[in-house]
């Protein structure tokens, strides 16, 4: 929601991450949104370059809802512990430009 309140200047590309619109700097999570996205509507190509891990995202949520349905874990904390070390391997990799 409060990406909304964010000036917007033509010409320039508009963040919804407050963290890259207030340093300049991609989170760890730039991309992911849109990466999962483009992953559910079959662009899988598109959807690793937005970023490496969309399709662990859906995965996430697929475990989460799993865990809503029974109340059982089906290895949604290890895979959850899984999700966040692979966000800032990813983040570091990015900004060392190595992907």
């Amino acid at each position: 929601m409060a990406s909304f309140l964010y000036i917007y200047i033509p010409g320039h590309e508009r963040s919804f991450c407050a963290i890259r619109f207030g340093t300049g700097v991609p989170c760890p999570g730039c991309g992911i949104i849109t990466s999962t996205s483009l992953l559910l509507n079959g662009k899988i190509a598109d959807s690793l370059l937005a970023h490496p891990l969309g399709w662990a995202v859906v995965v996430w949520l697929i475990l989460l809802w799993l865990k809503g349905l029974t109340g059982k874990e089906t290895g949604l904390k290890y895979f959850s512990y899984f999700l966040l070390i692979g966000l800032f391997v990813t983040w570091i990799l990015k900004m060392g430009g190595i992907i």
